[in-house]
């Protein structure tokens, strides 16, 4: 099901009486089948209007704007209003464009990653919480998209979960030391340790760090993909989507984070490559995508550079 790429008539008189009369600026994301969001320009001020088609991500995205978001302050968003009924969320606008969009020196963008490592850490060691998985606008456990296990107090059983469904789908697709890889730490997992979960994103990426032309960090965007997981897990998808190419990116990030959470704890940045590249693998096999194949074996490469 695609969004719709104009504003929905009840959707737009509920943007009047938050905003007074408004116009559309452009829409974003056309043809997602997942969200839809329009940048609207009223009298007093620029805002966001973002519709997600995904009840659960609507109501994680509204948890962490009710909790979560000290620690991402003075870099968030603030939440103008909230249409239950439509999913939708009305914010402010941050005034920026996308790091991953735009294309600006990287030497510009070093200190943005050594900002954003202490917006993380700040996230991280905000809270600890006793299982995890994605949260309800309540903070109580959702399921996943498809895995019913999500959100249980047994992180290893949570795990294995996740790892066999998506192993199923892509075991032919595989390379041998990628699928010994895989069983190896599906053994290894009953004596992993998780002492606690913290607050995180599984996507805290340059897609999601709005900054101005100059590459300055203005905020942080996009909250439907927080959860209660590890510290690796942002980690994940900057090694390997961003740092490979750019290791100085990864120093700075480091740097600001106070720390290289992948170095602390090896064993649970694996686990998150490996759902990573499991997951990317089967979403190019079902498109048939080489270039997110790809990229789901680049995941494996990033473990087996590590040692």
């Amino acid at each position: 099901m695609d969004m719709p790429h104009e504003i929905p008539p009840q959707i737009g008189d509920w943007l009047r009486r938050q905003l007074g009369e408004y116009r559309v600026l452009r829409c974003m994301r056309q043809g997602s089948n997942r969200t839809c969001v329009w940048q609207l320009e009223s009298t007093n001020l620029r805002s966001y209007f973002k519709m997600n088609y995904r009840r659960v991500r609507f109501e994680t995205e509204l948890f962490v704007y009710s909790r979560w978001i000290e620690a991402l302050k003075p870099f968030a968003p603030e939440l103008i209003g909230v249409l239950f009924e439509s999913n939708g969320l009305l914010i402010s606008d941050l005034e920026g464009e996308p790091l991953r969009e735009l294309s600006i020196d990287p030497k510009s963008v070093v200190e943005t990653y050594e900002v954003a490592g202490k917006i993380c850490r700040r996230l991280h060691d905000l809270d600890k919480g006793s299982w995890f998985g994605a949260m309800d606008a309540h903070g109580s456990p959702i399921k996943s998209d498809s895995v019913e296990i999500e959100g249980i107090q047994n992180p290893a059983a949570r795990y294995e979960a996740l790892m066999l469904e998506s192993l199923a789908a892509v075991r032919p697709q595989l390379l041998d030391e990628e699928r010994r890889l895989v069983e190896r730490t599906l053994v290894e997992l009953t004596s992993l340790s998780f002492p606690f979960s913290v607050p995180t994103s599984l996507d805290f990426t340059p897609g999601n760090w709005i900054v101005n032309r100059d590459g300055k960090l203005l905020g942080v965007i996009d909250f439907e993909n927080m959860v209660w997981g590890l510290r690796t897990d942002p980690s994940v998808r900057l090694s390997v989507d961003y740092f490979p190419a750019h290791p100085e990116f990864e120093a700075a990030f480091c740097n600001g984070y106070g720390g290289n959470p992948v170095k602390t704890y090896p064993a649970h940045f694996r686990i998150g490559c490996i759902l990573y590249g499991l997951g990317y693998l089967g979403l190019g096999i079902k498109r048939g995508d080489s270039p997110t194949i790809d990229r789901g074996h680049r995941a494996f490469q990033v473990i087996a550079q590590l040692g």
